[in-house]
């Protein structure tokens, strides 16, 4: 199929924007309602087009210039292209359109806005490995592209906290000196609320290193590195060196957040969160459902006679 210019009609539930082509809906990331955008078609099905922004003819009047160098290649990040503000009008409006949609429910009320500083927010990252294009016994770091699992390397993620920051940079000089195993495809870590201590999930699909040198290593290199978990893809196993945890201060609450659990990633916006889910309730039963780590429970248990959470998890040999 070759390529097509559309005219972006709005923004939808996950980034995309909406166009029609030859009566099927086009489905384009990276563009903003109202700009007209040569695309390039990737996969077309009898219901609908998923496209590729080849230029765009005529930019909208509120696009500005992305605060990362790798947006629109990294498939992290959907909305750069337009200020946070905008951005949180634009969720506003989405959500109404999923409520209408979904749920059948015309919300017509005020929808609430809780604002965050719009960078270093994340408490937790997600890594990828892969072996250098051009430079042998070395590993790329970074995420997926946009609509790949091909990989595109960060040297920083302006979302993630300064400690995360901290954690790309040693991957990536650890990477360069060949001291990273070629095997390794993942990293995940999530940081405390003082952004000092974390845990981190090293991935591969066989543990064929020296699993011990490399702790070894990422503790010399990575202060607060409280807890170090090894995952065998392959077999799905596990082995923790360290607490298996870090914990979370909020209020007068604290949670243990291990590996593999549930926690909210805006690390400013936690206390609102549990503040707006709980507050004026009250009663004799109440019921969590998804709750995580219980971050919601702790508050809802102040609040009602009996608190029911329920969470559901697979448990892997250690």
């Amino acid at each position: 199929m070759d390529n097509f210019n559309v005219k972006i009609e709005k923004l939808v539930y996950g980034g995309d924007g909406l166009a029609h082509h030859n009566g099927k809906p086009v489905f384009v990331p990276f563009v903003l309602p109202g700009e007209e955008v040569e695309v390039i078609p990737i996969e077309e099905s009898h219901k609908f087009v998923r496209a590729l922004p080849a230029q765009v003819m005529q930019a909208a009047a509120d696009r500005i210039q992305p605060h990362c160098s790798y947006f629109a290649r990294c498939g992290g990040c959907h909305y750069q292209h337009l200020s946070y503000d905008d951005q949180l009008q634009l969720k506003v409006t989405i959500l109404r359109e999923t409520l209408r949609r979904l749920g059948k429910l015309d919300w017509k009320e005020e929808i609430p806005v809780h604002a965050s500083p719009p960078w270093n927010y994340r408490n937790r990252v997600q890594l990828k490995f892969a072996p250098h294009p051009v430079v042998a016994e070395v590993l790329e770091v970074g995420y997926y592209r946009a609509g790949s699992h091909n990989l595109c390397a960060v040297e920083q993620c302006p979302l993630v906290s300064p400690k995360l920051n901290q954690l790309i940079a040693v991957f990536n000089r650890l990477s360069a000196a060949r001291a990273l195993p070629l095997s390794l495809r993942g990293a995940e870590a999530f940081t405390d609320d003082r952004d000092q201590t974390f845990w981190l999930t090293l991935s591969a699909p066989r543990i064929d290193f020296d699993a011990a040198v490399l702790a070894e290593t990422l503790r010399t290199e990575l202060d607060g590195l409280l807890s170090l978990q090894f995952h065998q893809t392959s077999a799905d196993q596990r082995r923790t060196d360290g607490l298996g945890w870090t914990s979370w201060n909020a209020g007068a609450h604290r949670w243990r957040v291990s590996h593999q659990s549930f926690f909210q990633v805006n690390r400013h916006l936690v206390p609102t969160a549990i503040e707006r889910a709980t507050t004026g309730l009250e009663g004799k039963v109440a019921l969590d459902l998804y709750a995580g780590v219980g971050l919601f429970t702790r508050a809802l248990a102040e609040k009602f006679a009996r608190v029911v959470a329920v969470e559901a998890g697979t448990v892997t040999p250690q």
